[in-house]
């Protein structure tokens, strides 16, 4: 895709056409043309996406990080430092 633009009335339309649609003719080419703006929009929700920190799972209150349960013992020792 190359970019490109056309004015009219001190307005510009930005857009991006088929290099193939360019060189050999319309006919060689399914997308012959694309907003500037929808394609330029797409990548960025794309690689915000991508580039976004992955979730971390949500534990539970009494979940060790490896998912397994705490035992009672944990538990206990838990309580009692809350309530100092």
């Amino acid at each position: 895709m190359i970019a490109t633009y056309s004015a009219k009335s001190q307005r510009r339309y930005r857009y991006y056409i088929c290099q193939t649609a360019r060189e050999k003719g319309w006919k060689f080419c399914t997308t012959k043309s694309v907003s500037a703006d929808l394609l330029e929009g797409s990548l960025l929700i794309q690689l915000r996406s991508e580039l976004r920190p992955p979730k971390r799972a949500k534990l539970s209150r009494f979940q060790t990080p490896n998912g397994k349960p705490w035992s009672r013992r944990m538990r206990k020792s838990f309580r009692e430092s809350c309530r100092r």
